[in-house]
């Protein structure tokens, strides 16, 4: 899996980010919040399209 969940600091809120460039996806989120927007993304990105 090429993300990354961190957690923040003094807080219960985590971030999420590409493990291999560091690029932030989303930050201050849930830890439920963020494994659903990992879904999503990984479900749109393996998408095929009907031609």
């Amino acid at each position: 899996m090429p993300y990354k969940i961190s957690p923040i600091p003094h807080s219960k809120l985590v971030k999420v980010s590409l493990r291999d460039t560091g690029k932030v996806l989303s930050k201050h989120t849930t830890l439920k919040n963020a494994a659903a927007q990992i879904r999503a993304i990984e479900y749109h990105k393996n998408k095929k399209t009907l031609i």
